[in-house]
């Protein structure tokens, strides 16, 4: 117990050194394509903080500027292109994996330190390059492989539930550290990663999330802000605001829901993919130059959309139509490079896309409506408003569309609520959310079965067992399992030629029994362990049979999958073996 405890104390620490080192060099990668301190090494941000005129920083101007930001750009994402064509399985968010290896499957390849260097590197990059791709979900699967290879350190082999268990620690810190919020990053992992998440694994995920926190509060990345978005709305808002709350959360679900449709059926071709990386760069870049607030970085535009106007607020314009015009045209640019740039070969995720173009929409719907009340100041329903300054909170509206979209595309409720709270720390919004996030899961509903994740596992076809999905009701173990007639089974006295018998076949596990006319169980024998061995010894790798007998329901087998997360089960009577039920002939039953 105490073992566990320290290594997911060192987990922590390592994830939030990491998530800080790798937020401060996208920052100053991100900022050089715009201009440059006379300390070349800090970011603009260090450079001029707490400084209402800065002038350490030198901003590119003219043709040369667009240059510079255009070439930087393209060598940022080239490179990136080139460590995935390197290292392929580092490409993508890694989710939908992520989810599979804590429902018990095992993907040993994806879990290589070079895939993790990969990302790693590739995720600042391509962070910084101007794709509209985001680091918020890869640093999930970055929190479990970095907790995967810390216990591989630990001498004696760990039993995989346990394994599985303190993976899901490294998910949870990975996701906090990520958002600089260590609740919303345990809430996420139970509410969508983690098939079976008992009360003491939640509480050293908290743990683990906590220590992960404070080392990034130790670096502080964020400049001294406590999370990656702090914001703070001290207006209050309004009883007659209720209506456009939930048309916020209605456009943002259908359109979260649509971004998952459209995710899905973009298929990049198979070939040239360093090319498609280079070539969709640079129409981005050219296109995102057009505006300040598509031009800037991702969590800078969140931040700015968050916050009321000021003069250096690049959302916000003196003129209505202005206003309309260019909110428009970022929507558009977001939404549609977000779908496009998900089919690219480099580590991304999808969060901080979609909380962007959702931010954009509420702050859109906002600008409306404050519109309409200051031309209809005189109506008794809008008495409650002050004389002397706007009645609508755009900053608010930017929120509730980003979490709005969030619910829509992840179909996430409580983890997203409790990730706003510690994002604003203002109970007030609450309530406005709650609506928004309800009325946007009920839209998305509608559209799209699954949320991003889990759609996108099933469209890998990958080996995961849904939590949420019914069971095969009212049948029994002996209903479904694949009889002993149709396995290949070792009797306890094999010889080295079984191992040709053994490659012949498909299986991965074998039961071993003392004979096959007395095929009394003695154990299971994995094929990875077999084809170590140059000789035969089963009793030296035979492992432990998980067993049920044949009367059994298939409710119970279903549940032991999924939170022990058994690559198989065996079916035995008085120690005989019967047959076996896999994890992959479950899944074939419920598709």
């Amino acid at each position: 117990a105490s073992l566990d405890w320290i290594l997911v104390s060192v987990c922590g620490a390592v994830i939030g050194l990491l998530a800080g080192w790798m937020d401060s060099l996208s920052n100053w990668m991100s900022d050089l394509k715009l201009g440059y301190c006379n300390d070349i090494w800090k970011s603009q941000n260090l450079c001029c903080k707490d400084k209402e005129v800065c002038q350490e920083y030198t901003e590119y101007y003219g043709l040369s500027g667009f240059l510079v930001y255009l070439v930087l750009g393209l060598l940022y994402s080239t490179v990136a292109g080139l460590l995935v064509h390197l290292y392929p399985l580092s490409s993508g968010s890694s989710i939908p994996e992520t989810k599979t290896i804590l429902g018990g499957y095992q993907l040993p390849n994806l879990l290589a330190l070079d895939s993790l260097g990969s990302k790693v590197i590739g995720l600042v990059l391509v962070c910084a390059s101007g794709l509209v791709v985001g680091k918020e979900g890869p640093m999930i699967f970055v929190g479990v492989c970095l907790s995967h290879h810390l216990i591989q350190l630990y001498p004696k082999p760990f039993n995989p539930v346990i394994e599985r268990y303190l993976m899901t620690c490294g998910a949870a810190a990975g996701f906090g550290s990520a958002f600089g919020s260590p609740l919303g990053g345990v809430l996420f992992t139970l509410e969508d990663l983690a098939s079976f998440f008992p009360t003491h694994v939640m509480i050293q995920s908290f743990f683990c999330s906590l220590v992960a926190k404070g080392v990034l509060q130790l670096l502080d990345p964020y400049n001294g802000k406590r999370v990656l978005f702090q914001v703070v709305q001290s207006r209050p808002w309004h009883l007659f605001e209720i209506i456009l709350f939930l048309i916020v959360g209605l456009i943002t679900g259908i359109m979260g829901a649509w971004f998952v449709k459209l995710m899905l059926l973009i298929q990049a071709p198979k070939d040239r993919k360093l090319l498609q990386v280079v070539v969709l760069t640079l129409v981005t870049l050219l296109f995102g130059y057009a505006l300040e607030m598509t031009r800037i970085d991702g969590q800078e535009l969140l931040l700015r959309l968050f916050s009321e106007c000021d003069p250096d607020n690049p959302v916000c314009h003196e003129q209505f139509g202005t206003a309309v015009l260019s909110l428009l045209y970022a929507i558009a640019f977001k939404y549609v490079f977000a779908i496009v740039s998900s089919v690219l070969h480099v580590p991304q995720g999808p969060l901080i896309p979609t909380m962007i173009w959702g931010a954009l929409v509420g702050r859109l719907f906002g600008l409306l409506f404050q519109s309409f009340v200051n031309s209809h100041r005189h109506w008794d329903l809008f008495a409650s408003c002050p004389a002397d300054s706007d009645c609508i909170n755009l900053g608010m509206y930017s929120l509730l569309g980003a979490f709005g979209a969030l619910a829509g595309t992840t179909k996430l409720a409580v983890s997203l609520t409790v990730v706003m709270f510690e994002l604003t720390g203002n109970l007030s919004l609450v309530l406005p959310l709650m609506m928004t996030l309800s009325v946007a899961r009920v839209a998305s509903d509608y559209i799209a079965e699954h949320g991003l994740f889990l759609a996108q596992l099933r469209h890998m076809n990958l080996p995961y067992l849904d939590t949420r999905e019914d069971p095969l009701l009212g049948t029994t173990v002996s209903h479904h399992m694949i009889p002993m007639d149709q396995l290949v089974v070792l009797e306890q006295h094999e010889t080295q030629e079984s191992i040709q018998r053994i490659n012949q076949c498909e299986q991965d596990v074998f039961p071993v029994v003392e004979s096959t006319r007395d095929p009394i169980l003695l154990g299971i024998i994995k094929r990875s362990e077999i084809n170590l061995q140059e000789t035969l010894d089963l009793e030296k790798s035979m492992e432990y049979a998980l067993s049920l007998d044949p009367n059994t329901s298939m409710e119970v087998c279903m549940d032991i999958f999924k939170k022990l997360g058994p690559t198989c089960i065996i079916v035995s009577q008085s120690d005989i073996l019967l047959g076996m039920v896999t994890r992959t002939s479950v899944l074939n039953l419920l598709d």
